[in-house]
């Protein structure tokens, strides 16, 4: 072997050694996501079995719409992380692949931009953020659900089901609901989620309520490292600042939005938000415990400057025990009067709030449970809030490898608290559903 055969392969050697220490050294790239299809079949009250509540065989009646539906629904997970010294940086986009629409019926055009009734399957790029994360605490940036979500305790963890009390049974119910009622029994309809609380959380955590907007709105967190010991617990901290409600994503929704005023009444502008979370573990038993704040103020209202809105104020409580394979949790939270005009006579029947509770077994890959979620939103003008209740029975089975089926049975009754109200004010509703979820 001559010296040329040696100078190529000893030059061969050192770029494989060069791109090895390089690649040691790059940030580690990771790939990740769902995949889930649901089936369901809805039975309502007779007046929203039709699409503007009224029946086929009266005077004005309209159309009956379908009791059942498919909707799927999946994401893709891109990440990064590398270890630089003491510290830890990385970044997350999430990537919204789903072919359904969030409802399963056809909405009328004039309902189409309403924040408070936003797809929340619009947008491509779901949640995008960066992170920088020491012994201490971790620093994050962007567009996202953000941190003080990640440390709330509720019911809704414990559904075994497809949807349970997550508030996604939106969805499946007729979208319309009756609105500006007379003692005649005439009103006009309007999307239900303006009517209607139904997601456990504070109102920036609800993207039925505040819109998908204000759910993954640009903001800074802060998080602590867990700290105590095994002994007596760890507790965590978490705090973040959203500029504006209304601002999620890149600049384009910068520039839709106005700073200091808009065009509906539930935005919200230097939102701050809280929240503390206690996690102890015992031999068999586990104990959970978080409690969360939120304070914001106000936009304007740019159509008419003499309506004045009420700040933000709301907080949450939320507990879990877990003993062997059983899981007790609950919460009960007041978001105050979100959207709701200074100048109406208000009661604190009429203030926004929400309770919940459920139980879950499980036993090997298999879960059972009930939960239950009591929300009351606050209505303009009206004396008393709105309600919603909902019983979810969930059976679900992890078949391996990410791949998971279950059951469900919801109850769920809607009660209108208009000073006067039709026929079709209260809706109840049974949704009988199935769910076949894949993760990698």
């Amino acid at each position: 072997m001559n010296k040329k055969v040696y100078r190529h392969i000893v030059a061969g050697l050192c770029m494989l050694l060069c791109a090895s220490e390089a690649m040691a050294n790059a940030p580690t790239v990771t790939l990740g996501g769902y995949a889930k299809f649901d089936g369901g079949f809805v039975n309502e009250k007779e007046p929203y079995k039709f699409d503007n509540l009224v029946p086929a065989s009266e005077i004005g009646g309209g159309n009956r719409i379908v009791d059942s539906g498919f909707a799927t629904s999946g994401f893709v997970n891109v990440g990064m992380h590398h270890k630089v010294s003491m510290m830890e940086y990385g970044a997350k986009i999430v990537f919204n692949v789903a072919a359904s629409k969030l409802h399963r019926f056809t909405l009328p055009t004039m309902y189409e931009n309403d924040i408070s009734f936003d797809n929340l399957d619009s947008s491509v790029v779901e949640k995008a953020f960066a992170y920088v994360t020491t012994k201490y605490a971790t620093l994050e940036a962007g567009s996202y659900e953000g941190a003080v979500n990640r440390l709330t305790v509720n019911a809704a963890s414990l559904d075994a089901g497809t949807i349970g009390i997550s508030g996604a049974i939106a969805g499946w119910i007729n979208p319309m609901s009756p609105v500006n009622a007379d003692a005649l029994g005439d009103f006009d309809i309007a999307p239900v989620q303006v009517s209607y609380k139904f997601a456990p959380g504070l109102y920036v955590a609800d993207p039925h309520y505040a819109g998908s907007a204000a759910y993954r709105a640009n903001r800074v967190a802060v998080v602590s490292a867990p700290m105590g010991n095994r002994e007596f617990g760890k507790l965590t901290i978490a705090a973040e600042y959203i500029p504006d409600t209304e601002v999620a994503g890149t600049t384009a929704s910068f520039a839709q939005a106005r700073r200091t005023k808009s065009a509906y009444y539930g935005a919200y502008r230097n939102a701050l938000r809280g929240a503390l979370r206690y996690d102890h573990t015992n031999r068999d038993m586990a104990i959970k415990a978080s409690l969360a704040g939120e304070v914001a103020t106000a936009k304007d209202f740019m159509y008419d400057p003499n309506v004045t809105l009420h700040k933000l104020r709301g907080c949450e409580f939320g507990a879990a025990v877990s003993y062997k394979n059983f899981t007790l949790a609950g919460a009960y939270g007041v978001a105050g009067k979100p959207g709701i005009d200074t100048n109406v006579v208000v009661t604190p029947n009429s203030n926004t709030k929400f309770w919940n509770a459920g139980i879950r077994w499980d036993h090997g890959p298999a879960g059972v449970s009930l939960t239950y979620s009591d929300t009351r939103r606050a209505i303009q003008d009206q004396l008393a809030a709105n309600k919603a209740r909902q019983v979810a029975f969930g059976v679900g089975y992890n078949l391996g490898k990410g791949a998971t089926v279950s059951l469900e049975a919801i109850d769920l009754r809607l009660t209108d608290n208009q000073l006067f109200t039709p026929a079709a004010g209260t809706n109840r509703a049974q949704r009988y559903g199935f769910s076949i979820e894949a993760k990698f």
